[in-house]
């Protein structure tokens, strides 16, 4: 399980965004979960058959986040 924290701190007033430009944004949390586990069948002492499967979340880039 992982955590992953982001804030923005805009320095500058941009023109397009006045109201979001400048000064601290808020900060997002997001919370990433993994698994994976897997099983091997043995079929005659040189035959084996492996399944593996796993399930991963991330959290999104920070370029994507804001």
């Amino acid at each position: 399980m992982t955590n992953t924290q982001y804030q923005r701190e805009g320095i500058y007033q941009n023109g397009g965004f006045p109201d979001n430009s400048l000064g601290r944004g808020d900060q997002l949390t997001f919370t990433g979960i993994g698994a994976k586990g897997g099983i091997t069948y043995k079929v005659t002492g040189k035959h084996l058959v492996d399944v593996n499967a796993g399930y991963i979340t991330r959290a999104p880039s920070l370029r994507n986040t804001f």
